[in-house]
């Protein structure tokens, strides 16, 4: 997902750029792919340097810029430097396309992510929102995803429920199927029905992750274990 943003992202605002200046936007997005966040901070960086001396610091080219390294930061867990950065890029999109663009949706949708994991639960439920309310399409899922797991923190698992139900919703309407990334959407119910102690249903959508989670090889270890844990916990509470 956040390749497809920074790719689509990238690719629209070129205005013929010179073949370095894609290369350092493309060698970043790749580094970060790969988990190298200090190469990948290093080639945007570069790439914030040739925009700032090509245009204005309130062109879009430069939001995107912020936007890239908002990510990294958030990456490396330096959360409030994220904050500053995905504003930037906000304040400049506002300007430029008004409040309703579908790349502030994208910007939305990190700020509010980053504010859910330094546990402001306020903050993270005012942004995510807002980025349902202007960029309601299948790519936001990840949107719901995480205002789901604000509510489930916040002990409202029936509207983490809900919130969960309408990413899946939505991929099925865009795109006809669930792809196998739905897997942490599954984890997800399964983790809310166990809360509330309905271990049938918390089973079931374990289940799901877990035939998912086996389709694609781009789950981490990590994750695998969880899943997997989660499963075999709730195995046995069947059986007892």
């Amino acid at each position: 997902m956040l390749r497809i943003c920074l790719l689509l992202i990238i690719s629209i605002f070129t205005f013929a750029a010179q073949s370095v200046e894609l290369d350092y936007s493309s060698l970043g997005v790749t580094a970060y792919e790969q988990g190298n966040y200090q190469k990948a901070k290093e080639y945007f960086d570069l790439d914030l340097k040739l925009q700032q001396n090509k245009y204005p610091s309130d062109h879009p080219r430069i939001a995107v810029c912020f936007h890239n390294l908002g990510m990294i930061y958030a990456a490396n867990h330096q959360y409030p430097l994220a904050v500053e950065y995905y504003k930037k890029a906000i304040a400049i999109e506002s300007i430029q396309f008004g409040g309703s663009h579908w790349r502030l949706g994208i910007n939305y949708s990190n700020l509010g992510n980053v504010y859910r994991l330094m546990n402001h639960n306020k903050l993270a439920e005012e942004w995510l929102l807002k980025a349902i309310t202007v960029y309601n399409s299948e790519a936001n899922k990840h949107a719901y995803n995480n205002l789901g797991l604000v509510y489930a923190k916040q002990g409202r698992q029936d509207l983490a429920i809900m919130v969960y139900r309408k990413s899946l919703a939505l991929e099925l309407k865009n795109l006809g199927q669930l792809k196998s990334d739905t897997a942490p959407t599954f984890h997800n119910l399964s983790m809310s029905y166990r809360a509330k102690k309905d271990f049938v249903k918390a089973l079931h959508y374990a289940k799901k992750a877990d035939r998912l989670v086996k389709k694609d090889n781009n789950y981490s270890g990590h994750f695998r274990r969880i899943i997997q844990a989660n499963l075999q916990n709730l195995q046995h509470k069947k059986i007892e």
